[in-house]
């Protein structure tokens, strides 16, 4: 039975809502914007009775599995198309060549989570995710997750009895390697079972954040300055130069000379895609940095796949090349101390899962730099969770 008290702390979470909603750019501030995800996630669990929170939390892999399967069955790409005119189920399984018994109850999860509108019965019509769940990097993330990190996570049980659970530490020996029986690490699995492509689709784009680091962190006064010269960017580990496009279009009137690196497949493959002015070097980030005293190198995405043992190989291998004005510039979620925004947690343990890898609080970041000869020097966060960690030499100015 809900208690006074209850109702109380439902009162308040409503109001505490209602506050950040009088803020009219709230949904413009990714801060303002974090803070009232954070609300609403409290207020569902002041809502809910412990039972509904433990149902909720046990079937939420069947709302992924749904989406998954409409990806599958394109069904909301069938859906998209319809544009504001709803769509029945007949025809949709008409037009995906599954059974309409089966549409429905795909469909029945969709509505229920609101990435479908259901508009009568056995009706349907797109929505802003629905839109969103078209384009090709989201697409493709899905495919990744679902594919490559579900079927290790049903394993992680037996997988952390069997290491006495502690954390992996080994890029060839973590839940992933034990649910796939291989020694192989994740990327060389992928190149091995041809998951690789995908991938790299899903990076190229990942799942389109509309706001982009370019957007908060101060590149024209950390970056650029007053300079004539050339502006040395070296996009380590890169995929297919999705940051540099960026970059360059937020920044055109600056001297770039931008440099993207990646493995000799992954080069071979963008040759002819990006702006000519753009150097394509192959480049494994695991040997010494060839590019010297550049003003930033910059690593997406990249120190999270890794255990700590082989962010310091990757990290000592750009040492050398660095003069005191050069930057590391790091572009991943940054795990606050307590209370950690979601989408960092999920993706610390979808890291951890696929690749013996982890999200990173400022602490932990600190402490690799400082074993390899870097210092942290700041971090400029989104405002919810999202930021770009920079580390410079110890003697750097």
């Amino acid at each position: 039975m809900a208690s006074t008290q209850d109702l109380d702390n439902i009162r308040s979470l409503l109001k505490s809502l209602i506050d950040l909603t009088s803020q009219d750019d709230v949904l413009r501030d990714e801060k303002a914007r974090g803070a009232l995800l954070d609300a609403s996630r409290k207020l569902t669990a002041a809502i809910s009775t412990p039972a509904e929170r433990c149902i909720s939390t046990m079937w939420s892999m069947f709302t992924f599995s749904a989406v998954r399967l409409a990806v599958a069955l394109n069904l909301f790409g069938i859906i998209n198309d319809a544009g504001e005119n709803a769509i029945t189920a007949a025809e949709l399984a008409d037009k995906c060549h599954a059974e309409r018994a089966l549409v429905v109850r795909i469909l029945r999860a969709l509505t229920g989570e609101q990435i479908v509108d259901e508009v009568g019965v056995e009706q349907y019509r797109t929505t802003p995710i629905c839109r969103h769940l078209t384009i090709p990097s989201v697409l493709a993330g899905i495919i990744h997750f679902y594919d490559q990190a579900m079927p290790s996570a049903a394993k992680l049980p037996e997988y952390f009895k069997s290491t006495s659970y502690r954390c992996p530490v080994k890029a060839n020996a973590g839940p992933f390697q034990f649910a796939n029986n291989t020694n192989l690490n994740s990327y060389a699995y992928w190149n091995k079972t041809g998951a690789a492509e995908n991938f790299n689709t899903f990076m190229a784009g990942k799942f389109k954040a509309p706001v982009q680091w370019q957007d908060y962190y101060p590149v024209q006064e950390e970056l650029i300055g007053n300079r004539s010269e050339p502006v040395v960017f070296v996009d380590v580990g890169g995929g297919r130069g999705h940051e540099l496009e960026v970059l360059k279009a937020k920044f055109p009137q600056t001297p770039w000379k931008m440099v993207l690196e990646d493995l000799p497949h992954v080069i071979d493959d963008n040759k002819g895609t990006l702006d000519e002015s753009v150097e394509l070097l192959k480049h494994d980030m695991f040997t010494p940095q060839p590019i010297k005293g550049a003003r930033a190198y910059f690593l997406r995405g990249i120190l999270h796949n890794w255990p700590d043992e082989d962010c310091r190989k990757i990290l000592a291998n750009i040492v050398p090349a660095m003069n005191k004005k050069s930057k590391i510039l790091i572009h991943s979620q940054v795990l606050a101390d307590m209370r950690a925004p979601m989408p960092g947690v999920w993706l610390d343990f979808g890291m951890m899962i696929l690749h013996s890898g982890a999200e990173r609080s400022e602490k932990q970041y600190s402490e690799i730099f400082e074993s390899v000869g870097l210092k942290f020097s700041k971090h400029i966060s989104s405002g919810y969770g999202e930021g770009v960690i920079e580390a410079v030499l110890q003697d750097a100015s």
